[in-house]
This record gives C-alpha cells, structure tokens and sequence, in this order.
C-alpha cells in the first residue's frame, strides 16, 4: 500500500530537513513523527498496527503522512502541521459519514 512509501518519504524529508538546520535526526525524531500523523488518524499518540487497518484508513494514513512531508519539507511548525493534519482527517470523516 501508498501508506509504506509514504512513511518513508515522510521520514527521509524530516531528516534531510533536520540536516539542512545542521540538526542530527534520532529515532524518536522517526517516531515522534509517525505518532503526530498517527494521532491524526485515531486520536491518540501511539504506534497504530497498520496491517489491522481498512483500505480506506490506510489512503487516510498515506494522505496525512504526504501532507506532513510536505509541510515539514516547508517548515512549517509542529503545532502547525498539527492543526492542518487534525483538519484534514476530519474533514474525511464527515465526508465518509455524509456518504
């Protein structure tokens, strides 16, 4: 699935743009990350069993990893890319519930 791909982007974007600030990337860097889109996704800020979720969690996940890259690749803030992920899971939700 997309979602797979995605984390990588995501993750290699985060470390070239700690790299560019001169900053070292650890693994929590990773992790903080995936528990930042993760929470997005379920409401809470712990690692998710991707393999358990449905076809169209897993598009919602790759689409909020993707957002993430982009904005972290743009700098934009944490509490930032917070407000924007929070947004755009919600905004699929409603969608899916008006279906």
């Amino acid at each position: 699935h997309e979602a797979a791909s995605s984390y990588k982007v995501m993750s290699d974007v985060l470390m070239e743009s700690r790299n560019e600030q001169g900053k070292e990337t650890k693994p929590y860097h990773y992790a903080n990350e995936a528990k930042l889109v993760n929470w997005a996704l379920t409401g809470a800020y712990r690692p998710i069993d991707r393999a358990a979720l449905s076809t169209a969690d897993l598009d919602l996940l790759a689409k909020l990893e993707s957002k993430n890259a982009v904005m972290i690749a743009m700098g934009a803030s944490r509490e930032l890319r917070k407000e924007i992920l929070q947004a755009m899971a919600e905004s699929r939700v409603a969608r899916l519930a008006a279906a």
